[in-house]
């Protein structure tokens, strides 16, 4: 397997943006997008995961930098990061001999809440999504960490020049670059959200993490209500019991929980249209093997 290093030009200001790659053999091969996480940048160790089954598969992978980790202005959902990640993807369809009717796209964590971001944002260019423990509103989110004193919450405060209601520029910065105010929009693509359901708490390795459960589900949400599927949208008591007991209240219905393709307890599952939602047992965390077997639907 041989992974490349290119410099791909931005059309957003003409700067030069690192991407590593990797070219399959053979003609009109699908193209996998991956997305490095929230504090990383397209060098990230956990990029050999996605180029390894891509090689297995036979897919191309690209892996953009997109500026890099969310500590600065110019990164977390920024036009000139939305923008190198079209700019990867359009370089690798040119470069490639690529198969346009099944180009993907992948992330988890800050990964994640890329991939809805550019979902919403770019809908058409999407065969198919896999979002893994996505952030959908960043103000939330800093509320979220404030008060369990993670670091995001300062980097967020970087990013969007203030804290959350300290003014009205950073609170227009806090939902310009959260998928909450444009994820509608991707109702017409294939989208899988999912997330260990020990995700947002404290605890031992596999069973915590930073980004509460909810984030996920109101994403689900937001795409029922876009699709029509008001019906199947999942109350906010639900989610705030959920989010806090770490399990599925007993009277609701868990869905279709099975799945071999997950190897884990499936607690919740929701499939309306084209959008899936899977709470599992785990914690921050993307599960690989299911990701690509969602996209081998398509």
């Amino acid at each position: 397997m041989r992974i490349v290093t290119a410099a791909v030009p931005s059309s957003y200001d003409g700067t030069e943006q690192m991407v590593k790659t990797f070219q399959a053999p053979g003609k009109t091969r699908p193209l996998l997008v991956a997305l490095h996480t929230w504090s990383y940048d397209y060098r990230q160790d956990t990029a050999v995961e996605y180029f390894t089954r891509c090689s297995e598969n036979g897919w191309h992978c690209v892996f953009p930098d997109f500026r890099g980790p969310n500590r600065h202005s110019g990164a977390c959902g920024s036009d000139a990061a939305l923008s190198d990640i079209m700019d990867a993807t359009n370089w690798a369809a040119g470069t490639f001999s690529v198969d346009h009717r099944r180009i993907f796209l992948i992330g988890e964590s800050g990964g994640g809440h890329m991939a809805l971001l550019a979902a919403g944002r770019m809908p058409s260019l999407w065969t198919a999504v896999s979002a893994w423990s996505p952030i959908l509103d960043l103000a939330r989110w800093h509320s979220e960490c404030s008060c369990r004193g993670l670091e995001y919450a300062s980097e967020l405060e970087t990013v969007c020049g203030n804290a959350p209601g300290c003014s009205a520029d950073a609170d227009r910065e806090y939902l310009r670059r959260s998928p909450l105010e444009s994820l509608w929009r991707a109702h017409i693509v294939p989208i899988d959200i999912n997330t260990g359901i020990h995700d947002g708490h404290e605890g031992s390795a596999g069973r915590c993490g930073s980004v509460p459960v909810g984030h996920s589900i109101r994403a689900y949400n937001i795409l029922m209500e876009a699709s029509g599927n008001k019906r199947k949208i999942i109350p906010e008591e639900v989610i705030g019991d959920i989010e806090r007991n770490r399990a599925i209240p007993a009277e609701f219905d868990r869905g279709d929980i099975n799945d071999p393709a997950y190897r884990r307890e499936i607690h919740l599952r929701r499939v309306s249209a084209l959008t899936r939602l899977t709470l599992f047992e785990g914690g921050h965390e993307i599960l690989y093997d299911s990701a690509f077997a969602w996209f081998e639907r398509f």
